[in-house]
C-alpha cells in the first residue's frame, strides 16, 4: 500500500516521496495506534476512579472528624452536668431546741439539708461544712430509704474514692464496708 510521506518543495521542483508498506506492517502500525489510544483511555478511566475514591475517602474522614467533635462536646457537657449534681448535708439536731433549723428535714436525731445548688463534689462538701454539717453518711437502711425518698434524682453524698480509685470512703474516713449499708 503506498503512503505519501511528505510533499516537499525545493527550488522550483516538486518533491514527492512514497513509501510502500506491506499489509502486515500497516496492520501492526494501526494496531499500535489503537493500543496506545486504548491505554490512554484506560489511564483516564483509572485516574477518574482514583479521584472518585479520594473524594469519597476525604468525605468519610471529614464526617468522622465531625462525629468525633460532636461526641467531645457531648462528653464535656456530661462532665459539667456531673459536677453540678445536687447534694445532701446532714447534722445533729440542735441541742437547745431539739429541732432542725428551718429548711432542714429530720430523721431520728439527725437533720438533713437537701440543697438545690449545682456544685461539684468538693464544693458540695465545703458548702455542708459552712452550714455546720457534713455530707450525708448513710449508716442504716432506714436512713438510705429516707434519703432516697427525698432526693428523687441524683445527689452528692459523703462517699468518694478520691484517694484510691475504687476504694470508697465516707467523709469521716470510714470505709463503705464499715457502715454495713450498700
Amino acid at each position: 500500500m503506498p503512503i505519501i510521506k511528505s510533499p516537499g518543495f525545493r527550488t522550483g521542483q516538486t518533491h514527492l516521496s512514497l513509501r510502500w508498506e506491506t499489509p502486515d506492517t500497516f496492520q501492526r502500525r494501526t494496531c499500535n495506534r489503537v493500543e496506545t489510544k486504548r491505554h490512554n483511555h484506560n489511564k483516564s478511566i483509572s485516574f477518574g476512579k482514583l479521584r472518585e475514591q479520594y473524594d469519597n475517602a476525604t468525605a468519610t474522614i471529614m464526617m468522622h472528624e465531625n462525629q468525633a467533635k460532636e461526641k467531645e462536646r457531648a462528653y464535656e457537657l456530661l462532665k459539667v452536668k456531673y459536677q453540678e449534681l445536687d447534694f445532701a448535708c446532714s447534722t445533729k439536731i440542735t441541742e437547745s431546741s431539739g429541732q432542725c433549723e428551718e429548711g432542714w428535714k429530720s430523721l431520728g436525731l439527725k437533720c438533713y439539708y437537701f440543697s438545690t445548688e449545682k456544685l461539684n463534689w468538693t464544693q458540695s462538701r465545703d458548702y455542708c461544712v459552712k452550714k455546720g454539717g457534713h455530707m450525708v453518711i448513710i449508716t442504716s437502711q432506714t436512713e438510705q430509704n429516707f434519703i432516697a425518698l427525698q432526693i428523687g434524682e441524683t445527689y452528692w453524698i459523703g462517699l468518694n474514692d478520691l484517694e484510691t480509685e475504687g476504694q470508697w470512703m465516707w467523709v469521716n474516713s470510714q470505709s463503705l464496708n464499715e457502715t454495713g449499708v450498700s
